[in-house]
């Protein structure tokens, strides 16, 4: 008893603790509660918190997008299929080497379905023809680069119609919804995936497709349509890979360790 006693002590002496926005709080401009938990772990090391606070490892809240899901998922392909269960998107899972999974609330049930994959579900339950839907290896074409992720909608997107490039080389219309980022945020755990490699980095913008499907793809393969500022007719993107890391504390000649001088030359 005496060592669960100082074990416990440890343990709540060496916690960290972090902010997270309140579940309540949402959409721009508004001011987020706070709630202190036990940190994962901290930051390694510059430029990788998002908005003050570590990234999520693992499981991250994400908007609650009320849609349906494709029953013979709830029942693991054995009854169910061409039926449609109302639900409210609740939380993503990063898996490395998996595809997403979307945790989902039934509300007819009061119960959380997790572990499913983005083409468990659709928009609405009307107007949707099966045999057109795409496959999973479509709506997602990479697999999760790594378990610790960021989710963002991207301001300058919002409300944004756009289109994506697929697998068998047609084009496929949606709304934009929001965007998921992966890094490797602790430099102390050695990375080994591709997180923050220039030439293999993908994010991943999840958009509401017309077909009632939802995706989720790099930049690489979509293109987003602002009236705004689009001309008639778009360009393709022609652009090459970015294969190289921008640094700016790698120039032998610029090195003021000596310098006392409060402004240096």
């Amino acid at each position: 008893m005496l060592y669960f006693r100082v074990l416990v002590i440890n343990l709540l002496t060496n916690c960290q603790l972090v902010n997270i926005p309140s579940p309540e709080a949402s959409g721009p401009g508004r001011t987020y509660g706070t709630t202190s938990i036990p940190a994962r772990r901290s930051l390694g090391g510059p430029g990788r918190t998002n908005n003050g606070q570590t990234m999520s490892f693992l499981v991250a809240n994400i908007p609650p997008v009320h849609c349906f899901v494709r029953k013979e998922f709830l029942y693991d392909f054995q009854k169910g299929h061409g039926e449609y269960e109302p639900c409210i998107w609740v939380s993503i899972k990063s898996l490395r080497s998996q595809a997403f999974r979307i945790e989902a609330y039934l509300p007819n049930y009061g119960a959380l379905y997790d572990k499913l994959p983005l083409s468990a579900y659709v928009s609405r339950n009307t107007n949707l023809d099966s045999k057109k839907f795409l496959d999973l290896d479509v709506l997602q074409i990479w697999d999760c680069f790594s378990y610790d992720i960021a989710v963002i909608q991207k301001a300058f997107l919002r409300n944004l119609s756009c289109k994506f490039y697929a697998k068998d080389k047609q084009f496929y219309g949606g709304d934009y919804m929001f965007t998921v980022d992966n890094a490797s945020p602790d430099l102390n755990v050695l990375d080994t995936s591709y997180s923050e490699w220039p030439e293999d980095h993908k994010s991943f913008n999840f958009i509401q497709l017309d077909n009632g499907q939802y995706a989720a793809q790099p930049n690489n393969r979509c293109i987003f349509m602002d009236a705004a500022s689009n001309p008639k007719e778009l360009k393709f993107p022609d652009f090459k890979v970015c294969t190289k890391k921008y640094v700016v504390e790698t120039n032998p000649k610029w090195a003021l360790g000596e310098s006392t001088t409060v402004m240096y030359e």
